[in-house]
């Protein structure tokens, strides 16, 4: 690959196609021991996501909604027995 005039470099067709890349693609670059890595939004996104998994695969997010909606029924319910007594 080749940096043109104006920083940029044309990624090959057989990269773009094993990484199923498309246009408007977003791309995250980071450095590694001295390398630029690009990565899409999208592994990004799926690999941090794996990062906040339980062991048994649920995501913390999931759980956290579940527990801040039993929070919600719990206020509800407590609410309808203070305005019903």
């Amino acid at each position: 690959m080749q940096v043109d005039k104006r920083g940029r470099v044309t990624i090959p067709p057989e990269v773009r196609e094993a990484l199923k890349m498309h246009p408007g693609d977003v791309l995250e670059v980071t450095m590694e021991n001295g390398k630029a890595v690009l990565e899409s939004r999208r592994a990004l996104t799926e690999r941090l996501k794996g990062c906040w998994a339980a062991d048994d695969g649920r995501s913390a997010v999931d759980e956290l909604i579940v527990e801040r909606r039993a929070e919600a029924a719990a206020d509800e319910a407590a609410i309808e027995r203070a305005q019903s007594a």
